[in-house]
């Protein structure tokens, strides 16, 4: 499932929680938003959320999806606690 499905150079993880999906995909490259808006439109009746962190490049992502559109879109440079949240 990598690269053309969720916009990632590796395959996902995935563990459910009762009425939650968790997926977690590692990358070089940025976090995976076109995989966010191609979920969205394929379910509107769903919310998505993306967090993603690329500290060489001093960005995190948090983004948001409900009722098939975009409610939060965050792009900043890291806090230094969430960098040890992610393990940098």
């Amino acid at each position: 499932m990598a690269d053309d499905a969720l916009g990632s150079s590796r395959d996902a993880e995935d563990v459910a929680e009762p009425g939650v999906l968790t997926v977690t995909s590692s990358s070089a490259r940025s976090a995976p938003v076109p995989w966010l808006d191609t979920v969205a439109a394929l379910w509107p009746d769903l919310t998505f959320e993306l967090w993603g962190i690329e500290p060489g490049n001093e960005l995190c992502v948090h983004a948001r999806v409900e009722g098939g559109r975009v409610v939060l879109m965050d792009e900043r440079a890291p806090m230094p606690e969430e960098l040890l949240a992610w393990g940098y």
